[in-house]
């Protein structure tokens, strides 16, 4: 890789794995999934952002859209995971993006959604409790309450 401060040079042939990613997360989230597909998107690459540590001006546009592609394909992801009953898969899927953001709230819905799933309702009931305690702590609120409202119906 030969890199300068205005632009990445990749040798020729090289396959960039944040383009069979990106085109894997849009497939997921345009609901275009089947068994094949959930096999290929559990061994993808979704777990990384683009060019970690890079802080270029130019790159941090698309780091965002990426990150953001990323989190949402996870959940997305993690959602037909768990209605396949691959419930393990589900839950794992869902916690890499609670990890890549623990402030997100769609991240600890699709969490604690897996955890119903996979029938570990003192499980959902102790990841809610971790979530509301840094949301407090981080930021001063509570958790929305259509996710309160799923630990009352579970």
């Amino acid at each position: 890789i030969h890199a300068t401060a205005a632009h990445l040079q990749l040798p020729f042939g090289m396959q960039i794995d944040v383009e069979q990613t990106t085109r894997l997360a849009t497939s997921i989230l345009a609901d275009d999934i089947a068994n094949p597909l959930l096999n290929h998107a559990l061994q993808a690459n979704l777990y990384d952002d683009l060019l970690p540590g890079w802080d270029d001006e130019w790159l941090g546009d698309h780091q965002y859209r990426y990150r953001q592609l990323r989190l949402t394909a996870l959940e997305t992801l993690s959602g037909h995971l768990a209605a396949a009953g691959q419930h393990g898969a589900a839950v794992q899927t869902a916690l890499a993006a609670v990890q890549a953001d623990c402030l997100r709230d769609s991240a600890h819905e699709t969490l604690i959604r897996a955890f119903l799933a996979q029938g570990n309702r003192n499980e959902a009931h102790a990841h809610y409790s971790t979530y509301r305690q840094i949301l407090r702590d981080e930021l001063g609120l509570v958790p929305p309450a259509n996710i309160s409202r799923l630990l009352t119906t579970a």
